[in-house]
């Protein structure tokens, strides 16, 4: 087995067990994967905030000031907030 042939049985090796992870979490864990794709799909984007274009603006509003006590509540108890939550908002019926 010459240099050249190893990479490139190492290189498709890496290649295929990348994608067959990927399809494996997108069958067993959709909503997981959807999440962290969220970026990909019809969704309006605020900050940390992501939403549908056509959500009643209202909605929006109330959760953004939901979001905003929360952030201040943790802040109080735990002394700051280090985590970068995703808050998705889906107004499906």
């Amino acid at each position: 087995m010459t240099y050249r042939n190893i990479i490139r049985i190492s290189i498709s090796l890496i290649i295929g067990v990348t994608l067959i992870t990927l399809v494996s979490l997108y069958i067993f864990l959709p909503q997981i994967t959807k999440s962290h794709l969220i970026g990909f799909y019809n969704f309006k984007q605020e900050k940390n905030l992501y939403y549908r274009i056509n959500a009643p603006k209202k909605a929006i509003s109330e959760l953004k000031n939901l979001i905003k006590e929360a952030k201040i509540r943790v802040s109080d108890f735990w002394g700051e907030g280090i985590s970068q939550p995703i808050f998705i908002y889906c107004d499906k019926k």
